[in-house]
Formats: C-alpha cells, sequence, structure tokens
C-alpha cells in the first residue's frame, strides 16, 4: 500500500484545489467569465547599464529550474506597472535604477504552475538603468544574477519573443 500522501483521491483533491486556486486568481485580475482562460499579465525589468565596452542586460536565474529569465512578476493593484517592474528587479535581483514608463516590447511565454497545470502570461517589459547594485536583496539566496551583452542575453533565455527584445534593445 503507498503512503497516503501518494493516494490518487489525495493527488486528485490537490489538483482540484489547486486548479480552485488558478481560477480565483483568473477572476480577481478580471470580471470576464473567460476569466480562466485568457493569459495573465506580468512585468518584467530589463535591467542595463551602459559601460565603456559596451551595453549589459542582467538575467536572473529561475527559482525552480535556473533557467535565465529577466526579473518579472505580477503585476499590483493600486500599483503602476513599470514601478511594479522595478519592485521586481529589486526583489530578484537586488538593483535599483531608473524605471522606463513606457515598454520596450512584451513576449508570452508558459508558468508551469505544477504536475500537469500551466497558466499562459503575457509579459511587458520595462527598461531599467541600473544606478545601484545592492549587496543583499530579498532573493538573494534563491537566484544568481549575471550580466551578458543584449546579443549573449538573447542566445540564454528561451523565449524567443524576449531573444527578439534584446537584440533590438536600444536604450535612449
Amino acid at each position: 500500500r503507498l503512503p497516503d500522501k501518494f493516494q490518487p483521491g489525495l493527488l486528485r483533491g490537490a489538483g482540484i484545489a489547486v486548479n480552485m486556486l488558478l481560477r480565483a486568481v483568473a477572476a480577481r485580475e478580471s470580471s470576464d467569465a473567460d476569466a480562466d482562460i485568457k493569459p495573465r499579465r506580468q512585468v518584467a525589468a530589463l535591467a542595463y547599464v551602459k559601460r565603456k565596452d559596451g551595453l549589459q542586460v542582467l538575467l536572473v536565474t529561475s527559482r525552480e529550474t535556473g533557467r535565465l529569465v529577466l526579473p518579472k512578476g505580477w503585476t499590483e493593484k493600486g500599483m503602476k506597472d513599470a514601478d511594479a517592474a522595478a519592485q521586481e528587479a529589486f526583489e530578484e535581483a537586488g538593483v535599483r535604477g531608473n524605471i522606463g514608463r513606457t515598454p520596450v516590447g512584451s513576449y508570452s511565454y508558459t508558468k508551469i504552475i505544477g504536475p500537469g497545470f500551466a497558466l499562459a502570461c503575457t509579459v511587458d517589459v520595462y527598461p531599467l538603468e541600473v544606478k545601484k547594485h545592492l549587496k543583499d536583496w530579498p532573493e538573494k539566496a534563491q537566484r544568481e544574477r549575471l550580466w551578458f551583452s543584449p546579443a549573449e542575453a538573447a542566445l540564454r533565455v528561451a523565449e524567443p519573443d524576449l531573444a527578439e527584445i534584446l537584440r533590438r534593445f536600444k536604450p535612449r
């Protein structure tokens, strides 16, 4: 006999609970009847520094898979999207700076929530000129921050539309 935590009925119950949670998140973000199938919105910071040897952009490792990604997260009620992107850059990468108010592009990806559960997301990308690199930040122990040229960063991300944003990025 399998331990209780591996019983199919319990797993099915957990799956239903996760699905209900996803629907609640979707309903909170939109009042439409089809909210649970619409892509969810996220915001990201394309953090960069201008150096003598050229432009460098920041990628961080994701917590679950270690993939290289931009610092990103959910939009925040009562907070402008650009400010939410800047907050994600602080929390995930320990950088602060001047955030652009207009996205430089957007891309889509599928966020894996758990076994058998995925959520379509659309991410608006805001440029962030880095002015401060902090020694400590909230997710320091969970992520690594790495700097690349935009062309190199484009080769290291999984999402083709994000790679294109990185390739054509020219800060103002």
